[in-house]
């Protein structure tokens, strides 16, 4: 978690030498901070990103100037003319690459000082690293380990036999159940699950329904992002897996048995059942839902909303329900809208035809 400096004011000259800039057009301002585009803040820094070059107009520069914003960061690819009393013109070859680069300027960690609270409940048995931060009421159950620096912020719920590698950080209100494993720079945003029973029944003529044991686990490698409220859910047997460096949205659900490759993108209310395997590099888009025991293949990427009901064996872009190549599925669309405008007309035509 990133705070603001109270007193953070740099010279411009300081931040074109750490972007590695030349400005186009004059001056040294002081800046003290960065702001969007549409929360204006005097003295601040802002960007236009690749997507949006095309609202670099004389109208924009007009406002940032009364808006007294001292420098524009832009693409290289676009040369607007820059106003006599205007912010600073800064070219770089991509903007949102270059803010991310000046944050740490404006705004530093957050710290959490080592030490256990009082008031957490950590079994003797626990395996503690070097400058860990165990923060108020947080409970951490027997034979569980956590790795050098990990941060675990209060009303955190850990259950016995869990491993939580170094550099991670565990907000308020996250549940990481029995003999799950996390692995190094894992952040798990507040109120996500990891390992809860996976969603496992049977019919059975006394019952209605039976449970399917749940006696798995799940496995999250390292530098993975699990965000607010999602769940992972654990294996029936064997693990629930997240590969290296993937990144899970809020509200996502990932159900037992999964496998997720490396590197890939849940975005918010995406839903996968059980026994999915996710390649490398993978997106799912918001609200996408993946049927259970399905593949999809390195490179897969669905739109919002797509629903996908059959193996994905090529990579590229799909969407709609069922799933197909999203540039068949925008023909489809056009299609449609061709035929609902001239619906009056194709009635006549076959009406005709009738005669």
């Amino acid at each position: 978690m990133l705070k603001k400096p109270a007193t953070a004011k740099i010279k411009l000259s300081d931040l074109l030498q750490l972007l590695g800039a030349a400005p186009i057009s004059s001056g040294n301002p002081e800046v003290s901070g960065i702001c969007p585009l549409d929360q204006l803040k005097p003295q601040a820094v802002t960007f236009l990103t690749m997507k949006h070059a095309a609202l670099c107009t004389p109208q924009l520069l007009q406002d940032l100037t009364l808006a007294k914003i001292a420098a524009l960061i832009i693409p290289e690819n676009i040369n607007p003319t820059p106003l006599p009393a205007g912010p600073i013109l800064i070219k770089v070859p991509d903007p949102l690459r270059a803010v991310i680069t000046l944050v740490p300027l404006f705004y530093e960690k957050s710290a959490s000082p080592p030490g256990v609270s009082p008031k957490a409940d950590v079994d003797p048995s626990v395996k503690l690293g070097a400058e860990v931060h165990i923060g108020a009421f947080s409970s951490i159950a027997a034979l569980s380990e956590i790795g050098e620096r990990t941060v675990i912020h209060p009303n955190v719920t850990i259950y016995a036999g869990t491993r939580i590698g170094k550099d991670c950080v565990i907000h308020a209100g996250a549940v990481i159940r029995e003999e799950c494993e996390l692995g190094d720079g894992c952040v798990v945003q507040n109120g996500a699950v990891i390992g809860a029973d996976g969603f496992g029944y049977l019919p059975d003529p006394a019952k209605g329904l039976t449970s399917v044991p749940q006696v798995g686990n799940v496995k999250i490698s390292a530098q993975v992002d699990i965000g607010a409220n999602s769940c992972i859910d654990r294996a029936a047997l064997g693990s629930t897996i997240v590969g290296r460096g993937s990144k899970i949205d809020n509200l996502v659900q990932v159900g037992h048995n999964v496998r997720i490759g490396e590197h890939s993108l849940l975005c918010g209310q995406a839903g996968v059942a059980g026994s999915v395997k996710i390649g490398n590099g993978c997106v799912l888009g918001g609200q996408s839902g993946v049927a259970d025991h399905l593949t999809l293949a390195d490179g897969v990427r669905l739109a919002a909303q797509t629903g996908v009901t059959g193996n994905l064996s090529e990579k590229g872009d799909y969407a709609g329900f069922p799933a197909i190549p999203a540039r068949v599925w925008r023909r489809q669309l056009g299609t449609l809208s061709r035929l609902a405008k001239n619906i009056k007309l194709l009635e006549k035509l076959f009406k005709d035809s009738k005669e």
